[in-house]
Formats: structure tokens, C-alpha cells, sequence
């Protein structure tokens, strides 16, 4: 078992992994939000939204978050393509 001070470093370092990714989703989501839908780095962006989901699911599993697990699936799923990791 780890000691008191691992597990408070885990959750500090998750605390900060769930901040930078969240940023980085947000930010991604906008500016394809903001893209035309002829411009042809839409599907490169795309796939990016797709990682950084996918990256947020594990987080929030990793994290024993499960309402944060079903939300950003439910946001995955609207991202048909691209492979969905597995558990």
C-alpha cells in the first residue's frame, strides 16, 4: 500500500493532468467549433477533440470519477470516428 504522502501527490498530480486537458479539450473544441466546415484541417482537429476525450476517460476512470466517465463518453460518442480505447 502507498503511504499517505503517494496518495496525496497521485491526486495532486491527476488534479493537474484534469486541468491541462481540460484546457487543452476546451480549446481544441472551440476553435473547431470556429472552423468552416470546407476547411481541410477539420478532420486532423477532429481526431485531436477525439484523443483528448479519450484521454479523459482514462483520467476521470483512473480517478474513480464515474459521472465524469459518462459524460465525456457521452461527448465521445458524438466522434464516430476514430478508434475508441479500450478498458
Amino acid at each position: 500500500a502507498g503511504s499517505v504522502s503517494d496518495e496525496g501527490e497521485k491526486a495532486r498530480l491527476l488534479a493537474e493532468a484534469e486541468t491541462l486537458l481540460l484546457k487543452g479539450y476546451e480549446g481544441m473544441k472551440a476553435r473547431f467549433d470556429g472552423t468552416p466546415k470546407t476547411d481541410s484541417t477539420r478532420a486532423a482537429m477532429q481526431q485531436r477533440i477525439i484523443e483528448a476525450l479519450d484521454r479523459l476517460i482514462e483520467l476521470y476512470m483512473a480517478s474513480d470519477k464515474p459521472e465524469e466517465v459518462q459524460k465525456y463518453r457521452t461527448l465521445r460518442a458524438n466522434y464516430p470516428i476514430g478508434n475508441q480505447r479500450q478498458e
